[in-house]
């Protein structure tokens, strides 16, 4: 089926090869050289859906300019229900919305101009599959995506107050260490002192970071086992998914550092780690994904103290802004993380819209009475 031609002389059109088609063009056309999160990198999306995506069903569309790739969407269709109706749902791929091993910052990257080819790919989207249903998760508010998508399927006021907004974090380095240091609070670099003191006296403490593709995958096999060994049998058991999304985490770690665009930090005491911060690296920011520590040293705040090691590290080297990701906790806001309400865009393009607000107005109610 031809594409739809839109503003200039860029087309849309679906790739029924998969995301791992994409990639040498994506390599081509600088799209990866943006401050989009490597996450969407069209090789990371592969890799997602070999290890996680047996039962989604891709859809993906590109935008060309020329012939060269100025967009792309990465979606697959997955079951879902609306009550007691059994619908198809459209989906980012590998945005499950808190599922392990989701890709969290979902989006579409594009070239300039980006809002009209971000629009023209969604509109052919929804022209083009009969998707009853569409869940994008959370989208970042800034992004045209979020904007289009939500005009798109016609999300109102009423429907937003019904999905809440998931908190997304992140902490900017705009003056380095030291300033950053100095604008914390006087209780929070007392505590990180002391805490560095108290795990000093137990031997030589050190953030010890990566070197290689492997390196990178074990870290991860470490920090999973040690969640393991301490919320085995808890309801924090399942929070890195089964053997499959295990494996993806550890692939995905391989695969972003053999392109440079991983970081894996352990703070260590006489060798051995005792807390972890994994994610990825791209255009000066850090994308932190995994976290855990050891829970015998817990009153001294390791995974605290991790985080303060790498942000010196981090800031030493130029990075001004860390993300944090969803959900604010403690750590978080002791480091003086800020959060951006992300909202969740979920919509019917059509019959099912009206059966969908339906069953919301009754819930409301319910919740009411």
């Amino acid at each position: 089926m031809p594409g739809e031609r839109v503003s200039g002389n860029v087309v849309v059109e679906e790739c029924l090869s998969g995301p791992a088609s994409l990639v040498s063009e994506w390599e081509a056309s600088g799209l990866g050289t943006r401050a989009y999160p490597p996450f969407l990198h069209p090789g990371y999306v592969d890799l997602w859906a070999r290890y996680l995506g047996a039962s989604a069903r891709l859809r993906i569309l590109s935008a060309r300019r020329d012939g060269q790739l100025v967009g792309y969407i990465p979606l697959m269709e997955t079951p879902d229900s609306v009550g007691r109706l059994h619908v198809a749902c459209l989906r980012f791929i590998g945005n499950n919305v808190g599922h392990p091993g989701d890709i969290l910052y979902a989006d579409i990257p594009a070239a300039d101009p980006r809002r009209e080819i971000v629009a023209a790919i969604l509109r052919h989207a929804r022209s083009k599959w009969r998707v009853p249903k569409w869940d994008l998760g959370y989208l970042d508010p800034r992004s045209p995506t979020c904007e289009i998508a939500r005009d798109l399927l016609d999300v109102r006021d009423e429907d937003r107050r019904f999905l809440a907004a998931q908190p997304y974090v992140s902490l900017d380095l705009p003056g380095g260490w030291d300033a950053y240091l100095e604008a914390l609070s006087a209780r929070t670099r007392k505590n990180f002192r002391r805490s560095v003191a108290a795990l000093s006296g137990m031997g030589e403490l050190r953030l010890h970071v990566h070197r290689t593709p492997e390196e990178a995958a074990r870290r991860v096999e470490e920090l999973i086992r040690n969640h393991d060994r301490w919320w085995r049998g808890t309801s924090r058991a399942n929070w890195f998914g089964d053997a499959a999304a295990r494996a993806f985490l550890v692939a995905a770690a391989r695969f972003l550092e053999a392109r440079g665009e991983y970081l894996a930090f352990a703070l260590e005491l006489d060798g051995s780690p005792i807390a972890w911060s994994t994610g990825a690296f791209h255009d000066g920011r850090y994308y932190e994904q995994l976290v855990s520590f050891d829970r015998t040293h817990g009153i001294h705040s390791p995974g605290t103290t991790l985080s303060f090691y790498l942000i010196r590290y981090l800031s030493e080297r130029g990075v001004r802004r860390i993300e944090m990701g969803p959900g604010l906790d403690q750590r978080k806001t002791t480091l003086g993380g800020r959060a951006t309400p992300y909202p969740r865009i979920e919509g019917y393009p059509g019959w099912l819209r009206r059966i969908a607000r339906v069953r919301r107005t009754i819930a409301k109610r319910g919740m009411r009475g």
